[in-house]
């Protein structure tokens, strides 16, 4: 029974992998024919890149899935490299810190996932105050981790 749940939650995923792809292409794109090179644009991009994050975050439970974390880490990629096409076409010194967030916390997740495996032979827990400590732990490091890798490059 767990085995079909899992494929249920997987293809519930892929349903709204989609939408929510097809949706925020969709956005960036009319944003940028009307407001390239302005501020209302990078706030657009800003804003969807903190999206992106937090519905990664969302679907924690199921990253431990090869194909759902491969393709939020490929969506992820991607605004990665549309916030270093805004570097290179505007006239912003930094890139922009927001795009790169839901990367480092995909590749921080994998990393971070395998020595929590390895320790404690389960599958890491969201937790954020409830929940055993060594989950809080994981927990904080991922999200303090995301944002100083962020702030560093």
């Amino acid at each position: 029974m767990s085995k079909n749940n899992n494929n249920l939650k997987i293809q519930n995923f892929k349903s709204r992998f989609i939408i929510i792809s097809l949706f925020f292409v969709f956005i960036t794109s009319i944003s940028w024919f009307f407001t390239f090179n302005t501020d209302f644009f990078l706030t657009a991009v800003k804003i969807s890149s903190f999206g992106l994050l937090l519905w990664i975050i969302f679907e924690f439970d199921l990253l431990k899935e090869n194909k759902v974390y491969l393709m939020l880490f490929s969506l992820s990629l991607v605004m990665t490299l549309v916030g270093y096409y805004l570097l290179d076409k505007t006239d912003y010194k930094i890139w922009i810190r927001t795009t790169k967030l839901s990367l480092f916390f995909l590749i921080l997740y994998k990393i971070l996932r395998y020595f929590y495996i390895l320790t404690y032979k389960r599958e890491p827990k969201f937790e954020r105050s409830n929940g055993l400590i060594a989950d809080r732990i994981f927990s904080f490091f991922l999200i303090i981790g995301t944002i100083l890798a962020t702030m560093s490059i």
